[in-house]
């Protein structure tokens, strides 16, 4: 069964492609950004302190290292902005890979922690205007405070809005009125990004830019916003994923993520359990590798309330291969659905992303953009079933995968909450033992 006729059997779920939710809107483009744009556009720059290093494939086999002898910034108003550079890239996907620390001293509030209202993460032109996708991906982008390398803000190749809701202008992070992202001091950040052009294109001279704007006067105090926060102080993640294993053994086309085999399609599920005590919910953001995922589907509810009694199922993060395993998944979430006290489907990243198509080097090639949904704070329970799709001809026989949900949420208290170290993760950085789900 196709996904479309799949999807089409299930209850039909909230997305947040509606203006009249705020908790739609505390990611979108459109919302002001003159500050942003006067402080990058009006900066006085000046040398930075900061500690960097960089490299670039331009093919797969030519690896260059890449000086960083020009690194930046400035202090306008309330941002405090760094930019390093500039990169030239010749398209091709050719990969830029750039990480650091801050050396420079930023305001705090107290025990290193860092009130920030809104920050920026990508790459910028010479005139320091944001660069979207395409011509750049954004593979990611983190803020690793005190290099713990999870944290509240980040971007991804999926974090551009459609044009219709501001496009490029959601790599700008904002906290809603009355919060504030906290980050731990000193700051270190990562990044890698593509140049999605044709290969041999005319070469893109593009800076990488972290922007902060830091709140200095706290008489008004600010709650805690984020998604990261809660695995820190509960135990319990507002981060749902699906890491399909056993994972390939990595290669070069995926370093970091967990491999899979692309010439069949292939499913995978896991369950978490939720605890919304304390918190207000925004807003649910998905990422995926659109190339290789087929779709990712979140529930809330447990395993009985999305799988029928008949159905065989295997072990959580465990891929099962081919059309039968994925037919008889279908199958049994369709069973069960029609069943009372089925499992709520809050989200599925297809459906919940606004396609863009875009003309690059001659050619109309389609963009999936920010994904966004909204929960139902008084049902426990997630359960994520993730499909990936079989490729076609000329796509590598392994590729690593990505699929995730993240709920943004803000604290009902003052009291902040701020990353260690990443023994906050039991098992490795990507799985928390604790919160799983026993099958």
């Amino acid at each position: 069964m196709g996904m479309r006729a799949f999807l089409d059997e299930l209850n039909t779920f909230e997305v947040c492609l509606s203006d009249d939710a705020y908790m739609c809107t505390v990611v979108d483009g459109r919302l002001d950004h003159n500050s942003f744009d006067d402080a990058a556009s009006l900066c006085i720059w000046q040398d930075a302190a900061i500690q960097a290093g960089a490299m670039q494939w331009l093919e797969l086999s030519n690896q260059i290292a890449t000086p960083l002898n020009i690194v930046h910034m400035c202090t306008h108003g309330d941002y405090h902005i760094f930019e390093l550079g500039a990169f030239q890239t010749v398209g091709g996907s050719d990969w830029t890979t750039v990480m650091g620390s801050i050396e420079e001293t930023l305001p705090t509030i107290s025990d290193d922690a860092i009130a920030v209202s809104e920050a920026f993460l990508g790459n910028v032109d010479d005139q320091h205007h944001i660069i979207g996708y395409p011509p750049l991906h954004q593979h990611h982008f983190h803020l690793r405070p005190r290099n713990v390398d999870m944290s509240d803000l980040q971007v991804h190749g999926d974090s551009q809005c459609h044009r219709d809701d501001g496009g490029k202008y959601c790599y700008l992070r904002r906290a809603p009125p009355g919060y504030a992202f906290y980050v731990a001091s000193p700051i270190g950040f990562s990044t890698e990004f593509n140049d999605v052009r044709t290969y041999r294109s005319a070469p893109l001279d593009s800076r990488v830019m972290l922007a902060i704007k830091v709140i200095h006067n706290m008489s008004t105090r600010a709650r805690q916003y984020g998604w990261y926060w809660p695995a820190a102080e509960l135990g319990v993640s507002n981060m749902f994923y699906v890491m399909p294993g056993p994972c390939l053994s990595n290669t070069d086309l995926c370093p970091r993520a967990c491999c899979i085999k692309t010439n069949e399609e292939s499913v995978a599920w896991a369950a978490y359990r939720t605890d919304w005590q304390g918190q207000n919910l925004f807003y649910t953001w998905g990422h995926e590798h659109p190339s290789v995922v087929a779709d990712v589907l979140m529930f809330q509810g447990n395993s009985s309330n999305v799988f029928d009694d008949s159905f065989q199922l295997g072990p959580q993060h465990s891929i099962s291969y081919g059309s039968h395993a994925v037919a008889h998944m279908q199958n049994s979430i369709i069973r069960r659905s029609r069943e009372s006290g089925a499992a709520r489907l809050a989200c599925t990243y297809r459906r919940s992303t606004k396609q863009e198509d875009i003309m690059i080097s001659g050619k109309l090639q389609h963009f999936g953009r920010l994904s966004r949904c909204i929960l139902n704070k008084s049902i426990s329970g997630i359960v994520i079933v993730a499909f990936f799709a079989k490729q076609n001809e000329g796509v590598p026989k392994v590729a690593g995968v990505h699929a995730f949900w993240a709920v943004y949420a803000g604290k009902q208290t003052f009291d902040i909450t701020l990353p260690s170290h990443s023994a906050v993760f039991k098992r490795d950085a990507m799985h928390f033992d604790a919160i799983m789900e026993p099958h």
